[in-house]
């Protein structure tokens, strides 16, 4: 039988649960994931009688220009090794690219997966700084909502910063937390600043009115491959990525 790429059914929502909770091995992630991010009009999977595979995306914009953040691509593991992920992401840049999408961007989960989205058209338009900071002073801090942090974000955003706000801002705050200080905003966990935007020095005040003695901060710039693309014809910051 020929592989199908589609959108998924009602009726296979069920398989596509079990999928992420296999791929990404965190039912209470799985479970945020389908209450706040999920769409089956924003997923493609691959289907020959049964469910093989899937990818998702988010909707989100660089500059005006109508952008896709693809996300979750998994294939179950009795599927792998038959080049079925791979003709799953090209048909997700098809099926993209005929919807008006200028830009579909990834974060690969890991280093090795480099090479494997470059093979697939895929280039590295964004790097991330990441450092290990240590409480300082504590500063003024103020939580923010989702929409105060998308309203904050946009005005920290670089250069061709990707705006990425609702369900995938709704997904990210379903396990971080966002805070502005006077010149900064923040998406943070306990153990970690997922973004920082704005003015880095006040990194460790931020922590330490937070309570956390130490964690990784991740800001814009800085050397560390992070964002790929197909379509970004310049650099692009994408920093909510879920990896």
């Amino acid at each position: 039988m020929t592989i199908e790429f589609r959108p998924p059914g009602h009726e296979e929502e069920r398989a596509l649960r079990e999928l992420f909770t296999e791929a990404f091995g965190d039912g209470a992630f799985t479970e945020l994931f389908f209450r706040t991010g999920y769409s089956a009009g924003r997923c493609l999977t691959a289907f020959d009688g049964e469910l093989l595979a899937a990818a998702h995306w988010f909707d989100c914009t660089v500059n005006g220009k109508k952008a896709a953040y693809l996300y979750g691509i998994a294939a179950f593991r009795r599927c792998r090794g038959r080049g079925i992920g791979s003709a799953l992401v090209g048909a997700c840049i098809e099926v993209l690219k005929k919807q008006g999408y200028e830009i579909i961007a990834l974060v690969p989960a890991e280093p090795s997966l480099f090479g494997y989205y470059e093979r697939l058209g895929f280039r590295t338009v964004g790097t991330v700084s990441e450092q290990t900071v240590r409480r300082g002073e504590p500063l003024p801090l103020r939580r923010l909502s989702a929409e105060e942090y998308a309203a904050q974000r946009r005005r920290y955003l670089p250069e061709n910063g990707v705006i990425q706000e609702g369900p995938c801002l709704a997904l990210f705050g379903g396990y971080a937390s966002f805070y502005a200080t006077a010149n900064a905003v923040a998406a943070v966990t306990d153990s970690t600043v997922w973004e920082l935007l704005g003015d880095v020095s006040e990194a460790p005040g931020l922590l330490a009115a937070l309570g956390i003695e130490e964690a990784e901060v991740r800001t814009p710039g800085g050397g560390r491959p992070f964002a790929m693309a197909v379509g970004a014809d310049a650099p692009i910051y994408l920093g909510l990525a879920f990896d």
